[in-house]
């Protein structure tokens, strides 16, 4: 902890001591207002005064479940002090002449109890508490057919109807005919989604509505009746779907034996009855060599009988 903060938690102690005796020998004046702010936006606490020098300010900040608890800002004599914290950062800003605090992109965390102390010297004392509930943008609700019901006695027709949407900080789902509001429904398990029904006749004309509100935002969707209850349930949507692809995938195999099948029976019945007669090959070498030797035998025989010839002409002589 640096010299500053030393010094600054001292001085906001001397003043707490000095301002709890002083309490006990003044009137002081509270008030308190709740507050609330979407995400993300800028959030001013006013004072309500205009700046004199002989005035003190200080803000300090309590979490809702009182764990932690510090003082924020302080405004004496032009002096402004803004403690450093994890939670704010810089973002919180105090105005030099009214003295009032402002909270930038403030977020779920920012949510808690803001107090205020104005302090004058001979005046009375005033305190003022701020609650702050900081708020996310609502989902938009959706709406979709559960079930048809055709009724034989009569030549209606109805539907069941859910609407639903992401659950929120204090969000509530509901049904309005009109302006009257038919069901309404919320829940603290911020992890469920919240789900209203709603069963409507084909012929109904009124205009129905589902609502998803908390109070910093809201969302709205109309029912068209006859848009609506004229198509098929999602459960029975899906079984389409489903049957769809199963007879997609049936085709698909058909079409794959439809063309396999035959080619590979054409191939069998190659394979067994050949149409043309396989070629016969010689072996050139062995040819060659016996074409040879009978040529090599030839030449032996001729050289003999031209002996034998030359033979007899000598004997003649």
């Amino acid at each position: 902890m640096g010299p500053f903060l030393i010094i600054t938690n001292f001085l906001t102690g001397l003043w707490w001591l000095n301002h709890f005796f002083y309490v006990l020998c003044a009137d002081t004046k509270d008030t308190m207002q709740n507050i609330t702010v979407r995400r993300g936006e800028n959030c001013t606490l006013p004072t309500g005064i205009d700046r004199r020098s002989n005035i003190m300010i200080l803000w300090s900040f309590t979490t809702f479940d009182k764990e932690s608890s510090f003082a924020m800002a302080q405004l004496y004599k032009d002096e402004v002090e803004i403690t450093p914290t994890e939670l704010f950062g810089k973002r919180l800003h105090l105005d030099r002449q009214t003295g009032s605090l402002t909270i930038k992109d403030i977020t779920f965390t920012d949510s808690g109890v803001y107090q205020l102390l104005i302090r004058q010297i001979g005046l009375q004392e005033s305190h003022e508490t701020f609650y702050i509930f900081v708020y996310g943008d609502v989902g938009k609700p959706k709406a979709t057919v559960l079930q048809h019901y055709h009724s034989r006695r009569k030549l209606n027709t109805s539907c069941s109807v859910e609407c639903t949407v992401e659950n929120g900080r204090e969000v509530t789902l509901s049904w309005y005919r009109g302006n009257y509001m038919l069901n309404q429904t919320s829940s603290p398990d911020l992890n469920m989604t919240l789900r209203i029904p709603l069963e409507v006749e084909h012929h109904d004309d009124s205009i129905y509505s589902c609502v998803a509100a908390n109070p910093v935002s809201n969302k709205t969707i109309f029912l068209n009746i006859s848009a609506t209850c004229s198509a098929p349930p999602d459960s029975v949507r899906s079984k389409r779907s489903h049957s769809l692809l199963i007879g997609l995938l049936l085709i698909l195999i058909l079409i794959s034996f439809c063309v396999v099948l035959p080619f590979c029976f054409k191939r069998k019945l190659e394979a067994e009855n050949p149409s043309e007669e396989e070629p016969q090959y010689i072996d050139v070498n062995h040819t060659t060599t016996k074409f040879r030797a009978k040529e090599a035998q030839c030449e032996d025989i001729l050289y003999s009988e031209v002996k034998k010839m030359a033979a007899n002409t000598e004997e003649s002589r």
